[in-house]
């Protein structure tokens, strides 16, 4: 591992971590190493070159946990992207939610109050990972991100998989079974549940729960796992997508770059 690999692996670093981490743990690990890989004959090199790898994977995994809990990131940044997600959130859910409060014009009040409550976790869920990409433009200030940019974007995008996983497969389907029992009335039996209905354990570890699917059931089911794969990862790739847009001179993706910078102040 030659001198460029060595400054590829500290600009690296410097991306995500403090100076004084880079200064105290890293910088040293490889100064440590480019002195042993020069002063070994072309034979050790590669084993030299490997054992200093596995030790930096080893001082990333360390260094990691702490950055992300104990990197300090402006109370600003935090109230941009609470808020913008709040924003977001609500105007989208509400226009998803539209569609059936003109359907369901004709019911009472009451009824139609708790018809939509039990919609609302599915709208947030669809219009939850596209508001985490519109977040990016508040964490994002500098043309070249500094690492406590990253590592607040990083932190918003477990506590997206983790939100996401948690609503699409507990929440929503218990709201989609009251949804359907509140449709259905006092009649009995009520409704069979499908997949949609089901948490995630339920759907890998009993699947004959989704007694509505019927002979379509393993093919429901499947599906349904898929969506909900995709809708935990969707937040991730939302926000790489923005985040790789920034990085060019005139960003055009959500917004245009006018609007953009006029929002984020």
């Amino acid at each position: 591992m030659g001198t460029h690999h060595t400054h590829v692996l500290l600009r690296f670093v410097r991306h995500w971590f403090d100076d004084r981490t880079v200064t105290n743990v890293f910088e040293p690990l490889l100064a440590d190493h480019q002195r042993e890989w020069l002063d070994a004959p072309p034979t050790a090199r590669l084993r030299i070159a490997l054992r200093t790898v596995a030790v930096f994977i080893v001082a990333l995994l360390w260094t990691t946990p702490r950055a992300l809990l104990f990197t300090a990131v402006p109370a600003s940044t935090t109230r941009r992207i609470v808020a913008r997600m709040i924003i977001f959130i609500s105007v989208v859910s509400a226009l998803l939610i539209m569609p059936f409060l003109i359907e369901l014009k004709t019911v009472a009040p009451g009824r139609l109050a708790s018809l939509l409550m039990w919609l609302l976790p599915g709208a947030i869920l669809l219009a939850f990972p596209f508001a985490m990409g519109f977040t990016v433009d508040g964490v994002r200030r500098h043309a070249r991100p500094t690492h406590v940019e990253r590592i607040a974007m990083l932190r918003a995008a477990i506590v997206a998989v983790t939100f996401t996983v948690v609503l699409g497969g507990w929440i929503v389907p218990a709201a989609n079974q009251q949804f359907r029992l509140t449709v259905w009335g006092d009649r009995t039996p009520p409704p069979a549940r499908g997949a949609r209905e089901l948490t995630t354990p339920q759907l890998i570890q009993a699947p004959w729960l989704a007694r509505a699917e019927r002979l379509h059931r393993t093919a429901a089911i499947q599906r349904e796992l898929h969506n909900r794969a995709s809708l935990a990862l969707l937040p991730v790739i939302l926000i790489w997508m923005r985040w790789r847009a920034l990085n060019k001179p005139s960003p055009q993706w959500l917004l245009p770059a006018w609007l953009a910078a006029r929002t984020v102040t």
